[in-house]
């Protein structure tokens, strides 16, 4: 796996050794040789009493993640980005400030993000007790309450701009974003692990241990690994995500049958559309458009025709048909 790289970002009050379990099932599988593994971290201290420093807020944690990717990542091609908790919110207001900012072609180098465990509709447990500590005020704890306006803002930016994005633009980037929760997880519950988004999974395990896979077999670890495969390998870097200026839509000739092998029509009812005027054959006839647009799950361009445009193709095949038989 040469040009590729999976990106780690952790959670609230934890640091890069979170993921040492993955990191020892990851160095001794044969099938994802050669992957780096990059560790974004950051602080997230519980306590800072030094008066000269600060708790980074989720957007400064967004730039630093943006300027991460920037220069620690700046030689693989392709990217997946793998959170943990809080670090799938930051992953996310990343996401949404990029194409908030006119820079969506940068981001389709990502060809995916696999959150475990993320706060995405926040989380409520010890919810009281949080508020109720006046002298602790931590902005990553207020960021993590329910109904939080600037995570919900970066997470409809995502749901729109990204998931639901046909082409790469300045304002968008279609990326494959995958949402995991645990089966035990009372931190965060399954319903905010998955929210929305269109892709998601329960797995075995509470808030921690969902990301502490034992063996090979267990079911973190091979979804972690199913998901690296296919955006890391099975994506095709020779079939570049398209732009917008790429696809915009046109229409497409339609041979016309040979004036020989079929009269030229005089209604619109006999093909269901327009038609050439009788006495005029030097008129051409104007096709319907067909409206060409890239369909980004399934990696194919669908075409989209108009019922007269189909009827005309229908007769033309049948009457090369015709004409082959005799």
């Amino acid at each position: 796996m040469k040009d590729v790289a999976a990106v780690f970002v952790h959670g609230l009050f934890s640091t890069n050794d979170t993921w040492k379990c993955i990191d020892n099932l990851i160095g001794s599988d044969s099938e994802l040789s050669g992957l780096t593994l990059l560790k974004f971290d950051y602080a997230s201290p519980k306590y800072i009493f030094n008066p000269l420093r600060r708790v980074p807020d989720f957007d400064v944690l967004a730039d630093s993640l943006q300027t991460f990717l920037e220069v620690e990542a700046k030689s693989y091609g392709k990217l997946a980005i793998i959170s943990h908790s809080q670090g799938g919110l930051i992953v996310q207001r990343f996401l949404a400030r990029m194409v908030s900012n006119a820079r969506g072609e940068e981001l389709a180098r990502i060809k995916r993000v696999i959150m475990f465990a993320c706060p995405n509709s926040g989380s409520e447990i010890f919810l009281l007790a949080r508020k109720s500590l006046k002298v602790w005020r931590h902005p990553h704890e207020r960021e993590l309450r329910p109904i939080n306006e600037p995570v919900t803002s970066a997470h409809k930016a995502v749901i729109n701009r990204i998931i639901h994005a046909q082409t790469v633009a300045s304002d968008r980037c279609p990326i494959t974003i995958r949402a995991y929760a645990g089966d035990l997880d009372k931190i965060v519950t399954p319903t905010s692990a998955r929210s929305v988004f269109p892709d998601t999974g329960v797995i075995p395990g509470d808030h921690f241990s969902i990301i502490r896979p034992d063996s090979h077999t267990h079911r973190t670890y091979t979804t972690l690994k199913d998901n690296l495969i296919a955006a890391l390998v099975l994506d095709s870097s020779a079939d570049p995500l398209p732009t917008s200026a790429m696809l915009t839509s046109a229409p497409i000739p339609v041979q016309p049958a040979p004036e020989e092998q079929a009269p030229t029509p005089t209604s619109s009812e006999e093909l269901g559309g327009p038609t050439q005027p009788a006495g005029d054959p030097s008129q051409k006839v104007e096709e319907p458009p067909v409206i060409v647009r890239w369909n980004p799950r399934t990696r194919t361009v669908d075409f989209i025709v108009t019922p007269e445009t189909a009827l005309i193709w229908v007769k033309n095949l049948g009457q090369e048909g015709d004409e082959g038989e005799r």
